[in-house]
C-alpha cells in the first residue's frame, strides 16, 4: 500500500515546459533564449527530469533501443543521434524512466532485474512514431478500439512486425487511427494490451539543441533562483547570528550547488563531509579537491569500518531496517558537531523536495530530531534536478567524476535504497569491492537458509517485500516466504509463554548473560533488589529477573516490552560502539568503552539511550516481532531465534 510520503511525492509536479521553437526544456513560461512562450509538458509526478549528458547514460539508452529494434539503423531512425534527451524516473520494480525527446514522451527505459539488462518500452508519442515509420515491433489491428488487458489474436492483425520472444513489447494502433497502445507478446502469438489511449501524433522538431542551449534558455530563472537562495541564506544567518554555520557536503551535485550559494551569500563558511566508509572510490579525493580549489575549510566526520563491524551483529540493512544510517551517518556527524559546535550550529544542506517522499514533506528550515542544537536549512528545497544541472553548468562547477561513469546518485554504494541497476554499475566499475560484499551476503544467505533467488534479486533490501516486487516474482515463477525472518545475531532472551491478563501481556522466559544485563535495566525504570533477583518498574512494563536468569515481563504492549528487554540484552552483550547513547544522554550517565556500555547512578530512566540505540530500534524490534509471530503460530518450540 502506498504510504503518505510517497503519496505526497506523487502530488508534486515539477514545472517543466518546452520551447518548441528552440526545442529545449524550460522551467518557466518564457524561454530566455528566444523570448517566446513555452508549453507545459505532462510527466509522471514528481516530474524531476534530468538531461542525458554522459556517454555511460547514452550507452544504456542505445543498448535498450538496439535490443528493442534489433537493428542499429532502425534505432537511429526512431531516435536520431545528437537529439537532446531527458529522463524522468518513474515507479517500477527496478530503475525506470520516461524518455522525453522533442518535448514528447516516446518510451520507458526500464531495467530488467532478472535479465540484468536495459529494455525499451514504447509509449504515447513513441508508439505513434513507430507506427508512422513502420520500424520496430508493431501491429495495426482490425478493431474499432483496444483496451487494457484485451488479448489481440493474430486474426485481428491487419499489418505488423511481431517479435519471436515472449514478453517483448509491441506498439499497437487501430486501423481506423483512433486508438493506440502498447502490449506484450504472450502465448501463441497473441498480444496482451498493457495500456491504451486515444491516438497521439508525434511531431518531430527540426531544431537540434545542445545542453548549452538549455542553460541559456533557463538563464532568467537560474538568475532568479540564485538571488532568492542567497537572500534566504543571508536572512536566515541574520536570525541565527549566534550560531556558526557550515555546509553539509556529500560530494553530489545538490550539495555542490548549495556550497556555491552559501559561499556567495555568507562568504567564508566551512564544509562538513561525512565519510561513511561506503563512499564510491574517488569521492573523498573529489571532496578534498573541491575544498582546496575553493579555499574552503574541510571538516571530516569518519565512520571508518563501523558498517562492516556492525554488519556482523545486524545482518544486511534494508529499506525498512536502516540501522546503517545511525551507525555510519548520525553517530560520526553527532561526534563532530558536538565537539566543534557545542552550543549549536546552522547546517546548510542540499535537500530537494522532488527527491523522495520524505523530503517532499520537508520544510525549508527544521530542527534536527537527534541533534536539537542543530538548525538545518535547504536553500534549494524547491529546485528541480534540471535547475541543479543547468545552474552547475552556468557557474562552471566541477562535478563528481562518478556522474560521468553513469551513477545517477552518489552516497553509500551498497545502500538498500539502490536499484539492481545501480549494483550492476558498481560491479562493473569496482568488481573487487562488489565481490567482497557479495561474499558477505552469501554467508548470510547460507546462515539464514535463503534460496538463490533471494540473492539474484537482491532481496536483502527489504524485510517485507513490497507488493509490486512480490507480483513481479510471482509472474517470473519465483515464490518466497519472508515472514518471520530475523536478520541479526541470536538473542539470549527466550520466551516460554505469552498470555493476556488484565489488559497486559505477560511473558515468561529466561535470559543469558544476566550479570551483564542487570546493570543496564535501570534504563527501563526503577530497579529494586528482591530475593536475589531484581524488579524493574518502568513506563508500560514491569519486569522481574530471578537470580538464575528466569524472568516475568508484564507489558501494556507485548512487542514493545519484548523489544526493550531484548534491546537491553543486545546493548549489554553486542554493543557496536557507535556511541550515540553516550553522546545524547541528557544526564551524561552513559559511557561507551571498549568493554561495552555502562550506566551510572545518575540515570533518570528517560529511555533516550534505548530510543536512540540502533540495536533496540532495529535488531531488538525485529527479534520481538519474529518471536511473537512464531509463538502465536505455535511454530517456535523454545521461544528463541538462532542467529
Amino acid at each position: 500500500m502506498m504510504g503518505k510520503p510517497y503519496s505526497t511525492l506523487l502530488r508534486l509536479s515539477a514545472p517543466i515546459h518546452w520551447c518548441y521553437g528552440c526545442n529545449v526544456p524550460v522551467l518557466s513560461k518564457r524561454c530566455s533564449l528566444c523570448g517566446r512562450d513555452t508549453m507545459r509538458i505532462r510527466l509522471t509526478p514528481p516530474g524531476d527530469a534530468y538531461p542525458v549528458l554522459y556517454d555511460a547514460q547514452k550507452r544504456a539508452l542505445r543498448e535498450a533501443l538496439r535490443g528493442y529494434f534489433g537493428d542499429e539503423r532502425e534505432a537511429d531512425t526512431f531516435l536520431p543521434r545528437g537529439k537532446l534527451v531527458l529522463l524522468n524516473e518513474i515507479p517500477h520494480v527496478d530503475a525506470a524512466a520516461e524518455v522525453i525527446v522533442d518535448g514528447q514522451i516516446v518510451g520507458h527505459l526500464i531495467f530488467d532485474p532478472l535479465a540484468k539488462r536495459w529494455r525499451f518500452k514504447p509509449v504515447l508519442h513513441g508508439v505513434s512514431r513507430i507506427l508512422d515509420l513502420r520500424v520496430g515491433y508493431y501491429a495495426v489491428v482490425k478493431l474499432p478500439r483496444i483496451a487494457r488487458r484485451f488479448e489481440v489474436h493474430r486474426s485481428h492483425i491487419a499489418e505488423g512486425e511481431l517479435p519471436q520472444r515472449k514478453g517483448e513489447f509491441v506498439a499497437l494502433g487501430t486501423a481506423n487511427g483512433k486508438f493506440q497502445g502498447v502490449g506484450e507478446l504472450v502465448r501463441s502469438g497473441r498480444i496482451r494490451v498493457l495500456k491504451a489511449w486515444r491516438s497521439k501524433k508525434y511531431v518531430e522538431l527540426g531544431a537540434r539543441a545542445s545542453f548549452e542551449d538549455v542553460v541559456r534558455a533557463n538563464a532568467g530563472r537560474l538568475e532568479w533562483l540564485e538571488g532568492e537562495a542567497i537572500e534566504f541564506l543571508r536572512e536566515l544567518r541574520a536570525k541565527c547570528s549566534e550560531r556558526p554555520a557550515f555546509v553539509s557536503f556529500s560530494g553530489g551535485k545538490d550539495s555542490l550547488v548549495t556550497l556555491k550559494l552559501a559561499l556567495e551569500a555568507l562568504g567564508d563558511v566551512p564544509m562538513l563531509f561525512n565519510d561513511t566508509g561506503l563512499e564510491l572510490p574517488g569521492t573523498r579525493e573529489y571532496v578534498e579537491r573541491v575544498a582546496e580549489e575553493l579555499g574552503v575549510e574541510l571538516i571530516v566526520a569518519e565512520a571508518g569500518d563501523a558498517f562492516f563491524e556492525a554488519y556482523e551483529v545486524f545482518g544486511p540493512p534494508a529499506r525498512d531496517y536502516r540501522w546503517c544510517c545511525k551507525v555510519v551517518k548520525l553517530a560520526p556527524i553527532s561526534r563532530v558537531v558536538r565537539r566543534l559546535f557545542p552550543r549549536g550550529a546552522l547546517s546548510i544542506v542540499g535537500v530537494r523536495r522532488y527527491e523522495s517522499g520524505a523530503r517532499a514533506r520537508s520544510p525549508r528550515v527544521w530542527v534536527n530530531r537527534w541533534l536539537p542544537g542543530l538548525i538545518s536549512a535547504s536553500p534549494i528545497i524547491s529546485w528541480t534536478a534540471l535547475d541543479v544541472w543547468t545552474y552547475a553548468s552556468l557557474r562552471g562547477l566541477r562535478l563528481n567524476p562518478a556522474y560521468s561513469a553513469g551513477f545517477a546518485r552518489l552516497g553509500c554504494w551498497l545502500c538498500p535504497a539502490c536499484d539492481i541497476a545501480d549494483f550492476v554499475r558498481v560491479e562493473r566499475e569496482f568488481p573487487e569491492m562488489w565481490r567482497k560484499w557479495r561474499a558477505m551476503l552469501s554467508r548470510w544467505y547460507s546462515l539464514k537458509g535463503l534460496s538463490g533467488a533471494y540473492g539474484r534479486m537482491e532481496l536483502w533490501r527489504w524485510r517485507r517485500l513490497p507488493g509490486n516486487i512480490s507480483r513481479f516474482l510471482e509472474k517470473a515463477g519465483v515464490r518466497l516466504e519472508l515472514r518471520g525472518l530475523y536478520r541479526a545475531v541470536g538473542v539470549g532472551v527466550r520466551v516460554f509463554s505469552v498470555r493476556q491478563a488484565g489488559g497486559e501481556a505477560v511473558m515468561r522466559g529466561s535470559l543469558t548473560h544476566r550479570e551483564a544485563v542487570v546493570p543496564l535495566l535501570r534504563t527501563l525504570g526503577e530497579v529494586e533488589a528482591r530475593g536475589g533477583g531484581v524488579v524493574v518498574k518502568g513506563e508500560g512494563i514491569t519486569l522481574t529477573v530471578d537470580a538464575d536468569g528466569r524472568f516475568s515481563l508484564s507489558a501494556d504492549d507485548a512487542k514493545r516490552g519484548l523489544k526493550l528487554l531484548a534491546g537491553v540484552w543486545l546493548r549489554a552483550t553486542r554493543c557496536v560502539k557507535c556511541g550515540l547513547c553516550e553522546q545524547l544522554c541528557p544526564t551524561s550517565s552513559v559511557r561507551v568503552t571498549r568493554g561495552g556500555v555502562t550506566v551510572s547512578g545518575g540515570c533518570v530512566h528517560c529511555g533516550a539511550c534505548n530510543e536512540l540505540c540502533p540495536l533496540v530500534e532495529y535488531a531488538a524490534s525485529d527479534y520481538a516481532e519474529a518471536v511473537l509471530s512464531q509463538l502465536s503460530e505455535g511454530g517456535l518450540a523454545d521461544g528463541a531465534l538462532s542467529s
